[in-house]
C-alpha cells in the first residue's frame, strides 16, 4: 500500500516534480552552450513560446521595410525615400489650394500654389506635411497684413490729429485742397506708390499738396485764367482760397463802384458753384 501510495503522491504531484515542470525548467537543456545563456531568451520560459516569438519575427522580416537613409545617397535614392515615406507622386498630388481665410489683399493665385506644390514635391514632403506648412505660411501672411494695417490706421490717426491741431476749423477745406491736387498733379502709379508707402498718411505729404494746389491757383490768377478752365470742385476751392489773399481781386469784388466789379463778382460765383456744388453761391 505503502508502494501505491508514493507512487499516487509521485504522479499526482504531491510533493513530487511534474512532467510539465521539469519539462519548462530544462528546455534550454537541450540548446547549444554558446546561445543558452542568451539575454533574450531570458523572458521565454518554454518552447511554445519560443515557437510564437519565432512566427512573430518572421512575419516582421516578411513585411514591407524602409532603409534608413545615408549620408552615400543621390537623387535617385532620394526621391525612391520619398516616395516609400508618402510623397504624392507628382506635385499636383498635394491637396492644398487657397484658404478661404486669406486676407482679400493677398496675392495668391493658382499660379502661385502650384510653385509651393513644386517647391514642397522637391524637398520629399508628404501631403501631411506639405499642408501644415502651407497652413503656416498663410498663417504669417495674415498676420504680416493685419499689423500693417494697425500699423497704417495709426498713422493715419495720427496725421489727422496732427493736421487738425494745425489747421484747426480749415481743416477739411485744406484737406481737399490737397487731394485735389494730387489728383491734377500725379497720375494713378503716383497715388498708388503714396498708398502702398504709407507716404499717403504723413502730415507732411498733405502740407506739401496743400501748398501745391494754392500754388496752381496763383499761377493761374497771374496768367488771367479763367475759372472755366477748372476741372473739379478742388481746384475751384484752391483758386477761391488763393483769390482771398489777392487784394487787388477782393477791392474789386468788394467795390460795387469798381470798373473790375462785374468781372470779379462772375469770377468769384462761378467758382463757388464749382467749388460747393448744390450749396448757396458765394456772397459779398
Amino acid at each position: 500500500m505503502k508502494l501505491l501510495l508514493d507512487s499516487a503522491l509521485t504522479s499526482e504531484g504531491g510533493g513530487g516534480l511534474a512532467v510539465g515542470d521539469e519539462t519548462q525548467a530544462d528546455w534550454k537543456a537541450s540548446l547549444p552552450a554558446e546561445i543558452r545563456d542568451e539575454p533574450s531568451l531570458a523572458q521565454i520560459k518554454d518552447v511554445a513560446s519560443l515557437a510564437k516569438s519565432y512566427v512573430h519575427a518572421q512575419r516582421l522580416i516578411g513585411g514591407e521595410k524602409i532603409l534608413a537613409p545615408k549620408d552615400s545617397w543621390g537623387d535617385k535614392e532620394w526621391s525612391a525615400f520619398w516616395n516609400r515615406i508618402g510623397r504624392p507622386e507628382k506635385p499636383e498630388g498635394y491637396e492644398i489650394k487657397r484658404p478661404d481665410n486669406l486676407d482679400s489683399t493677398i496675392q495668391l493665385d493658382d499660379g502661385k500654389i502650384n510653385e509651393l506644390k513644386t517647391l514642397f514635391h522637391g524637398m520629399g514632403l508628404t501631403n501631411a506635411q506639405a499642408g501644415k506648412l502651407f497652413g503656416y505660411f498663410v498663417h504669417e501672411l495674415n498676420e504680416d497684413v493685419k499689423t500693417r494695417k494697425a500699423s497704417a490706421d495709426k498713422a493715419m490717426a495720427d496725421a489727422v490729429r496732427e493736421l487738425r491741431t494745425e489747421w484747426g476749423m480749415d481743416f477739411d477745406n485744406n484737406l481737399q485742397l490737397a487731394k485735389g491736387a494730387v489728383r491734377a498733379l500725379t497720375d494713378e502709379s503716383f497715388v498708388q506708390f503714396l498708398d502702398s508707402s504709407g507716404l499717403g498718411n504723413h502730415p507732411q505729404m498733405a502740407k506739401l499738396f496743400l501748398k501745391l494746389a494754392k500754388m496752381t491757383a496763383e499761377d493761374r490768377n497771374r496768367l488771367g485764367e479763367s475759372s472755366m478752365t477748372l476741372s473739379s470742385s478742388a481746384r475751384a476751392a484752391a483758386e477761391i482760397d488763393s483769390l482771398v489773399q489777392n487784394k487787388e481781386f477782393m477791392s474789386d469784388l468788394m467795390d460795387a463802384r469798381s470798373t473790375g466789379h462785374k468781372l470779379a463778382l462772375q469770377r468769384w460765383e462761378k467758382l463757388h458753384q464749382m467749388a460747393y456744388p448744390g450749396k448757396v453761391t458765394g456772397g459779398v
